[in-house]
């Protein structure tokens, strides 16, 4: 998605979200994130991971969640990619998910945020060979939109 394109979608979602220059609409804002995600708009793609979670002004619904979330992380959003590591790391008895955990956990890093102690905590939960395997993918990955 190009520069424009973001500009395009996010100033009216604020707007619309916070009711800055207008009257708030959050039925409004959910269709325009809605619409911006269907353009693979990262910051729409979180949002609605996040209504998702909570509720607000959609039906809470866990799988829609995760999939917005894992859509986000997948197109370089360093928020949704933390959040996937956390949510992966909970279920800390399944050693795939683990991994995956720390996959998404070194990408977020990778983009400027501290998630040093749930990297640690993905460490200490896998074997040495599975720790290089998701560093190599980790610094493997590359954003195409």
């Amino acid at each position: 998605m190009t520069d424009s394109t973001q500009l395009f979608f996010s100033q009216p979602l604020r707007d619309l979200q916070t009711g800055n220059g207008v009257y708030p609409a959050p039925d409004r804002a959910v269709s325009w994130l809605r619409l911006a995600a269907r353009k693979g708009h990262p910051e729409a793609l979180y949002n609605l991971a996040k209504r998702y979670l909570t509720g607000d002004g959609l039906s809470k619904n866990e799988n829609s969640h995760g999939v917005y979330l894992l859509m986000a992380a997948e197109r370089n959003h360093a928020n949704a990619q933390r959040e996937l590591g956390i949510l992966y790391l909970q279920s800390s008895e399944d050693t795939i998910l683990v991994y995956k955990a720390l996959v998404w956990l070194l990408r977020a890093r990778k983009n400027g945020l501290d998630v040093t102690n749930e990297i640690q905590a993905a460490e200490q939960l896998l074997d040495s060979r599975r720790r290089q395997w998701a560093y190599e993918e980790a610094f493997d990955f590359e954003f195409v939109p």
